[in-house]
């Protein structure tokens, strides 16, 4: 639906009251890389693998 940046804010808000979950990480790694912001995506990516090293889609990203 081309709401990008506010998807963005919602899986922001979704990190901050879950700083332990792989999967949040993830996907507002996937949302930054829809945006175009690639360093932001990898970050994220990063940090979801840190907490789940058997994530095959962060890897893959």
């Amino acid at each position: 639906m081309n709401k990008i940046v506010e998807a963005i804010e919602i899986l922001k808000l979704n990190v901050e009251k879950f700083p332990n979950s792989w999967n949040t990480y993830n996907s507002l790694g996937e949302a930054y890389l829809i945006k175009g912001s690639k360093e932001l995506a990898i970050l994220n990516y990063e940090k979801s693998l840190k907490l789940n090293p058997k994530n095959l889609a962060g890897k893959k990203a």
